[in-house]
């Protein structure tokens, strides 16, 4: 996914500010997005493989020492596929 690409190069750009302005990362919060295809996209992923996507760009680019990315991949990965699907239901009911 290009996506998950560039939204692995932001991550690497914010965290290497982050590193050059000495800010003690323990004490940050990451809000992450999930790594989705854009509207304009034809193929359309599972809820599973956004949750791939998203947990391989976080764990390519944020550092250990953010609060909350110790999780094991596959907690980080069932999490986000519930969040996704959940997502994902309530927009085919606005339909």
């Amino acid at each position: 996914m290009v996506c998950c690409l560039s939204i692995i190069q932001v991550l690497a750009f914010v965290y290497k500010a982050l590193a050059d302005h000495h800010i003690f990362l323990e004490g940050t919060l990451l809000k992450p997005n999930m790594v989705t295809a854009g509207m304009s996209c034809a193929t359309k992923y599972s809820p599973e493989q956004v949750a791939e996507a998203t947990v391989t760009a976080l764990r390519r680019r944020v550092p250990p020492s953010v609060p909350g990315t110790r999780s094991s991949s596959s907690t980080l990965k069932v999490t986000l596929s519930l969040k996704v699907k959940v997502k994902y239901q309530g927009h085919q009911g606005q339909n």
